[in-house]
């Protein structure tokens, strides 16, 4: 933490923005769906290289164990699913409601993550650009939808995010009990 690497990502998430807000203050639906979208497939191929980096060993021979404690369903994966969502959904209550999501739980979390990113660093360079890129780009994507005055910095944006935070929660509780009774984690957390 607050290291060159640490300090230059929050930077490039800062400076990322420059572009995306460049244009005129309030954007288009199409224009915020595109950002949105792009991110996301992204971040899901960036999560894919996670999920492959953490299952393969090279040490002797090729083998496969896949590392079930980085399942991609925790709260800061959770914006990946919900942009991908709201960049394939047009306007209307479901779509404000996950912008609504990116700009507020996204972004603290995000946030949270590129102040202090605590145990995020490991020994793989390629996990650590892709934490900072999954982090950062939660940063930038909420900041992105409040500075193009897509999403309104109002007690509302909060409440329509709600019940998307909800149903993330239920999914994860659902598939937590599901996956630990069908004893497919074989003795893994």
């Amino acid at each position: 933490a607050f290291g060159w690497f640490h300090l230059l990502w929050l930077a490039i998430s800062f400076l990322a923005l420059i572009p995306m807000l460049r244009f005129p203050k309030v954007q288009s639906e199409d224009h915020v769906r595109r950002v949105v979208l792009t991110t996301a497939i992204i971040v899901i191929v960036l999560e894919i290289y996670k999920q492959i980096n953490y299952s393969f060993s090279y040490e002797n021979g090729i083998t496969f164990d896949y590392q079930w404690y980085a399942f991609p369903f925790q709260f800061c994966s959770t914006p990946m699913y919900v942009g991908l969502l709201a960049g394939l959904i047009r306007k209307g209550k479901v779509h404000d409601a996950l912008c609504a999501y990116l700009a507020s739980f996204a972004v603290f979390a995000g946030t949270a993550v590129m102040i202090y990113p605590g145990d995020v660093f490991i020994e793989t360079i390629g996990i650590n650009i892709q934490t900072m890129i999954c982090h950062g780009s939660m940063l930038t994507i909420g900041m992105y939808l409040y500075g193009s005055g897509y999403v309104k910095t109002e007690h509302k944006t909060i409440l329509r995010a709600i019940p998307v935070f909800a149903v993330a929660v239920g999914m994860a509780a659902l598939l937590n009990e599901v996956v630990y009774k069908s004893g497919i984690l074989g003795g893994e957390t």
